[in-house]
């Protein structure tokens, strides 16, 4: 819980900041200003999620074997006794 009220906070600080700056630049309209906001930080969340996927996927892919294998020896020897 505490975990998703700091990225809510820090994602409202990061749009906050963008406004902030995007309005100092030129005078936009406030729809335009959140337009720019949000796709800079979905444009962060996406880069994240690219670096990230194919470790996670990785370790489930490990993790996975782990399990399947324990499984199919504990087959195997209840098998032969």
């Amino acid at each position: 819980m505490k975990k998703k009220i700091a990225v809510m906070i820090a994602i409202v600080l990061t749009m906050g900041m963008t406004l902030g700056i995007t309005a100092m630049a030129n005078t936009a309209t406030t729809t335009e200003l959140m337009g720019e906001a949000f796709t800079g930080v979905s444009n962060d969340i996406i880069g994240v999620i690219l670096i990230v996927l194919p470790i996670a996927l990785g370790i489930l892919a490990l993790v996975m074997a782990i399990r399947f294998g324990i499984r199919f020896f504990k087959n195997m020897t209840q098998g032969a006794g």
